[in-house]
């Protein structure tokens, strides 16, 4: 499926990341995915780029596909940096 975000709407896919911690202890899904990669922005968001890894509102973000979501740049919280 090919999509391309409108205006200050983003277009993300979750990043799987590792859910048990460094001494063993496995933690759950509760609060939902903590990072998404960004696939796709709309013409009038300049704070992120396409490939930045962020972290966002997740109750705000609207499922579009299997594993793509849509979020409003407003809900995006941080950018994660190497």
């Amino acid at each position: 499926m090919k999509i391309r975000a409108l205006g200050r709407n983003v277009v993300i896919r979750v990043v799987e990341q590792d859910l048990t911690t460094q001494s063993g202890i496995v933690l759950t899904r509760a609060s939902g995915p903590q990072r998404a990669k960004v696939l796709n922005v709309g013409t009038e968001v300049t704070e992120i780029k396409e490939g930045d890894v962020i972290l966002l509102n997740w109750n705000a973000a609207h499922k579009i596909g299997d594993d793509l979501y849509k979020v409003h740049i407003d809900e995006v919280v941080g950018v994660f940096e190497d």
